[in-house]
């Protein structure tokens, strides 16, 4: 086992000089105004107008009500995991301290990050964004080894 880098910090703690290359938010802007604009396109045909209409306010309420976070950092050398109970916590990852990883679905239709580090903890991540996070990780921590990571394990 190898010393590691990576660790819980309180978000306050973070470097200063870090980089970010993107960002991943709990609020999905773009999906929702999509909904606003499939709405309104609903209202123009005449006997839609009522459906297009509820859909319109449902969607400008989620674009204004729902609170925006940014749940995950990304950048070429580290990953920054927000805590969604705690906004006050992070946990900072570094690439090469990463032995595995994988992304499970879950119930609630979203997924779940599992990432065994080289000195054998286990973190659990939710994903807001499978995409760029798959993206990330098969770029700066490609799995090397093809063991099944465990589920009961934390």
């Amino acid at each position: 086992m190898s010393e590691i880098r990576s660790k819980r910090l309180y978000c306050h703690n973070l470097p200063e000089d870090r980089t970010i290359e993107t960002k991943i938010n709990s609020k999905p802007t773009g999906g929702l105004l999509i909904f606003v604009l499939f709405g309104i396109s609903l209202m123009c045909v005449g006997k839609l107008w009522i459906f297009g209409l509820l859909i319109t306010l449902m969607a400008l309420a989620g674009v204004v009500f729902i609170k925006n976070h940014v749940m995950t950092e990304l950048s070429g050398d580290h990953a920054v995991f927000y805590k969604e109970s705690s906004r006050e916590e992070c946990f900072y990852l570094y690439w090469d301290d990463v032995e595995e990883w994988k992304i499970m679905p879950m119930k609630t239709g979203l997924d779940q990050l599992i990432i065994e580090l080289k000195d054998g903890e286990k973190v659990r991540f939710t994903v807001f964004s499978r995409r760029k996070i798959e993206k990330y990780f098969k770029k700066y921590a490609p799995n090397i080894t093809k063991g099944d990571l465990d589920d009961d394990d934390e």
